[in-house]
């Protein structure tokens, strides 16, 4: 998805006994092309909205947090699914982004959590992961219906899938 975002290409070649070789192919030119132009029409602030992102790796709950930040929304932090579950008691949110794997308190854990303690902000929770080719992963989001987008997302799936919580 990376590779294919930056307008490239991945071949595999392979051969028995030969191990397999994998050609990336990025185009040298810098020029935008038409799809990450498209990403700046996205760009108009969709108004603030307090986004609780839930996600065990501080890396990338940070970038989210400034991706958000950059659009005018304020994000809260929360490092496990136990810390997002104690700030949900401690003030409201408008939208929640959850990792599905974390350790303890996974993403169908926190789901099942929220459908007992708030179920009025499930509508609102949406699920950032980098599992979802594994069959329980997908069982899981499809069985849900909470939507989701794949690690690692651009800004624009980002802005699109919060357009969406937005509107629900």
């Amino acid at each position: 998805r990376i590779i294919e975002a930056h307008g490239g290409s991945i071949v595999l070649e392979s051969s028995p006994d030969s191990g397999a070789t994998f050609a990336l192919r990025l185009p040298a030119d810098c020029e935008a092309s038409p799809e990450t132009e498209s990403v700046h029409e996205l760009r108009p602030r969709l108004g603030e909205l307090h986004i609780l992102i839930i996600d065990d790796e501080p890396d990338v709950a940070n970038v989210l947090s400034d991706l958000l930040s950059a659009d005018g929304h304020q994000a809260t932090v929360r490092l496990s699914g136990e810390e997002g579950l104690r700030a949900l008691d401690e003030r409201e949110f408008d939208l929640i982004l959850c990792d599905m794997r974390m350790p303890n308190l996974d993403g169908p854990s926190f789901y099942r959590a929220m459908i007992r303690i708030q179920p009025q902000m499930v509508s609102k929770l949406a699920f950032v992961t980098g599992d979802y080719l594994s069959q329980r992963a997908r069982k899981f989001l499809e069985g849900s219906g909470c939507p989701h987008i794949e690690k690692p997302a651009t800004p624009d799936e980002l802005r699109r899938l919060i357009a969406d919580l937005r509107s629900c």
